[in-house]
């Protein structure tokens, strides 16, 4: 499945808004996350594309989910959890299953 940048980025922001803001314990983690998504810096843009692009995971049409899925649980299965620098978070694999479950279906559960 392939989606455009936009509606990816429209995915993030659903799941940080809806997953991770209410899961966040500590109120500087939640005006982190807040700040990260006013400010825009959590989007892809042309930066954050260029590896994906370098990989075969992006193109001009959009990301290909298959493969940026396949790519990140091969991460995970290689460090066990990501941390998020300077937004006090670790995400583990719970954290992905729910987020690609909203990329597939569009629901997050």
């Amino acid at each position: 499945m392939k989606l455009s940048v936009s509606r990816l980025n429209e995915y993030v922001d659903q799941y940080v808004k809806g997953a991770m803001l209410p899961a966040a314990t500590s109120l500087v983690t939640k005006f982190k996350l807040g700040f990260a998504l006013g400010s825009g810096s959590l989007a892809l843009d042309e930066a954050k594309l260029a590896p994906l692009r370098a990989l075969g995971i992006a193109d001009a049409e959009g990301v290909d989910v298959d493969r940026l899925k396949k790519a990140a649980y091969s991460g995970l299965d290689a460090s066990g959890s990501l941390s998020v620098p300077g937004l006090d978070v670790t995400l583990d694999r719970p954290d992905f299953d729910r987020f690609f479950r909203l990329v597939e279906t569009g629901a997050l559960s």
